[in-house]
């Protein structure tokens, strides 16, 4: 089903800026997914997660990650009764190059985080999953960011079928649309495995930021498109898409901001 032309709503923050994630040895949770009862994300649940304040986690009840990744910390406590899938985000490798990782629970056990298939022959800069959406168990696509060999920051798309996380890709038509070098992936939701949406933001030629909307479709990513509407809305160089959601496949709502004429920040 095509994207329908966006309309405007009241104001709203601006997204976090992508450059103050974390760089260092950390785990950084950019992503957590709770399946409802019939095994889709629900993000109001994720939601949560982040709203608890850092203390240290109990190793007991609640182990961290394992691997060669050099995670020595969670930088948040996880509630118990949160049963958490997956996680992602980024990490400092010794060779000065930030790379990107996911990890799953399988069981209750938390498997060793693993770099991303695919992101090393991407990124030449900094990389780190953003966000993630999961069908059911090992069942998932996660979205990202990474630097290519000019350190133009661009998006990928990586998947996880029944386990196996495959090789990532770069976003097919995200280079078109960010010649200003810049993109940001805001979010994921995936209505069953292979059907996803994703968006975000890119940098035009004028270095106006714009929002995007991305459609996987039977395991495919198609190429990603500026978000029908907002052209006509914003009216002061900016606009981003920062959430989508997927009922069902082809049946998804987005929201963003955009400045308007008078560069107030308005939300479509």
């Amino acid at each position: 089903m095509p994207w329908t032309p966006c309309a405007a709503r009241s104001a709203t923050r601006a997204p976090f800026p992508p450059d103050q994630i974390t760089r260092a040895s950390l785990l950084v949770i950019a992503s957590v997914t709770n399946p409802d009862r019939h095994g889709r994300s629900n993000p109001r649940q994720a939601k949560r997660s982040t709203s608890y304040p850092a203390r240290p986690a109990d190793p007991a009840r609640r182990p961290a990650p394992r691997g060669p990744l050099t995670l020595v910390m969670l930088p948040m406590a996880i509630p118990a009764d949160l049963k958490l899938k997956v996680l992602g985000g980024g990490y400092s490798a010794s060779t000065g190059i930030g790379q990107a990782f996911v990890v799953d629970e399988i069981h209750g056990i938390w498997h060793t985080a693993v770099t991303v298939p695919g992101i090393t022959g991407l990124n030449h800069g900094r990389a780190a999953i953003t966000s993630i959406s999961c069908v059911s168990p090992g069942n998932c696509s996660a979205g990202g960011e990474y630097q290519d060999n000019v350190r133009r920051t661009q998006v990928f798309a990586v998947n996880e079928v029944n386990g196996t996380w495959h090789k990532a890709i770069a976003i097919p038509g995200i280079v078109g649309l960010n010649p200003g070098g810049f993109a940001v992936m805001a979010s994921v939701s995936c209505a069953s495995a292979g059907n996803c949406s994703a968006g975000g933001t890119y940098t035009d030629g004028s270095k106006h930021e714009q929002a995007f909307i991305v459609n996987q479709v039977n395991g495919t990513w198609h190429d990603a498109i500026n978000v029908p509407g907002t052209t006509a809305l914003e009216q002061g160089g900016g606009a981003g898409l920062n959430s989508v959601s997927c009922a069902s496949v082809g049946n998804c709502s987005a929201g963003g901001e955009y400045q308007d004429n008078v560069r107030r920040t308005q939300v479509f």
